[in-house]
């Protein structure tokens, strides 16, 4: 996992569909010098916390879960966060979108099974070597159009970079078989 660019400087929000993989992704920020703890209970008297750097993680089951997880990142806190139930996880994402940028992962047992057909075209591709024009002359796409089904693939696998996102897509590839 990459710290994205468009939370550099700030505290992730990240928003997960299940909790398979929020201890992977908590203790990757923890590596990269993040105070994690469980749960979303900020202790500290002073509002901001922002300074401390704490990722709060857990699972967002209830409203009064979803309050707590918006509380601290208002104080600046990062988040990682399971919200299992599709209704719940719109209205915190946007909720949390007036605090900063969020992103959504989706399940790690298979990042790419959310793709559609167009993106799965781009990145095989891409993984055969072949360049953003290339590709767009083979599809018979504009190379802009190439470049947004590749932008919303990143989105998709929650991938930073094209590279992190070949790479995810090729072992998706490699588990699956393909």
């Amino acid at each position: 996992m990459a710290i994205t660019e468009a939370t550099r400087g700030r505290p992730p929000l990240i928003l997960l569909e299940d909790e398979e993989s929020l201890g992977e992704i908590a203790a990757e920020l923890a590596l990269a010098g993040w105070a994690v703890r469980d749960g979303f209970s900020l202790q500290e008297r002073a509002w901001r916390v922002g300074g401390m750097r704490p990722i709060c993680q857990g699972v967002v089951a209830t409203p009064a879960d979803a309050a707590a997880a918006l509380l601290a990142a208002a104080r600046g806190a990062g988040l990682v966060v399971a919200v299992p139930e599709r209704d719940m996880q719109e209205r915190l994402f946007e909720d949390l979108s007036r605090v900063g940028p969020v992103e959504i992962r989706h399940g790690s047992s298979n990042p790419g099974a959310k793709l559609d057909r167009r993106q799965l075209e781009v990145l095989t591709l891409l993984a055969d070597g072949a360049s953003l024009d290339d590709a767009a002359r083979l599809l018979n796409y504009s190379r802009r159009t190439v470049e947004r089904r590749l932008a919303a693939a990143r989105g998709v696998l929650g991938a930073a970079t094209t590279a992190e996102a070949l790479l995810r897509f090729k072992g998706r590839a490699g588990r699956n078989g393909d």
